[in-house]
């Protein structure tokens, strides 16, 4: 489809935006090694620890709701700090891909 020259993007044309195609291609390009590595990780994970985490999080989850304390910042840090300590607990390792998570 061939876009007029005022579009955004014209097809054929792409030099006009260099910008965009360097963040299209490294986007291209680098986004395997972003997301392998950590589809790796969770390929390896004992499905018994995810499931122990699930058990977490709604512990979690039901004691803060018994605290009557709505605000939803709080409850983020109960939940990564709960879970945080379990995996410290279990694998003896900090989670390093906690923080990413729980903005998600």
């Amino acid at each position: 489809i061939q876009g007029r020259t005022g579009d955004l993007i014209v097809v054929g044309n792409m030099a006009k935006y260099p910008f965009l195609n360097a963040v299209v291609g490294m986007t291209y390009d680098f986004l395997p090694f972003m997301i392998l590595p950590i589809y790796n990780t969770l390929a390896k994970l004992d499905k018994s620890l995810i499931e122990a985490a699930k058990d977490v999080i709604l512990a979690s989850v039901d004691r803060f709701q018994k605290s009557l304390n709505g605000d939803w910042a709080h409850m983020k840090n109960v939940i990564r700090d709960d879970l945080n300590s379990f995996i410290w607990r279990r694998l003896g390792r900090t989670p390093m891909i906690l923080p990413i998570i729980s903005e998600v």
